[in-house]
């Protein structure tokens, strides 16, 4: 591990937390994830709502991206347990706040072009990191609920908090 200040630092978004089962399921729930569904988790930690999205949504795909690597190398030793490894699952270390690490990864959640169907984006934030995140969001992806050129939509579904001045459709 790594001192606690060192990672703070560096996880500036969210430190990790843990997801509960109960909630990844109903974020995808409530995002109506299925067989059309292009998945992103952001802050994925372990990969666990990645997991969820994969075997009880059966999505088209997921991905996870998280900036601590080692959190990634976790989600990615849960994938390497799986036989046989599902292609349709990806764990990316990136700093979304950094275009130079992020600018694919943004580009291909707004894009019509990797997601034939609805695109879900999910993440489990405090509240200023989602206000960091947003614009990006807003930016790339079109905001809360925007239709791409090809009628696809793209849901963001947080957690914990609400993304301020977005007018949320659902909340709970």
């Amino acid at each position: 591990g790594m001192p606690m200040d060192a990672y703070l630092r560096m996880a500036s978004l969210s430190p990790w937390v843990p997801c509960p089962d109960v909630v990844a399921r109903r974020m995808l729930d409530v995002a109506q994830a299925g067989g059309t569904t292009v998945h992103y988790d952001l802050g994925c930690g372990d990969g666990r709502v990645n997991f969820h999205a994969l075997d009880t949504y059966a999505v088209l795909s997921t991905t996870g991206i998280d900036i601590d690597p080692s959190m990634v190398r976790r989600a990615d030793d849960r994938l390497a347990r799986r036989h046989p490894r599902p292609a349709n699952v990806e764990f990316v270390t990136a700093d979304l706040l950094d275009d130079a690490q992020a600018s694919d990864l943004w580009t291909r959640m707004g894009s019509s072009d990797s997601s034939p169907g609805d695109t879900v984006i999910t993440c489990y934030f405090v509240e200023e990191a989602l206000q960091k995140i947003r614009p990006l969001l807003e930016r790339h992806c079109g905001g809360s609920r925007s239709r791409r050129q090809d009628g696809g939509r793209i849901r963001v579904v947080t957690c914990g908090y609400e993304m301020r001045g977005w007018d949320a459709k659902w909340s709970e």
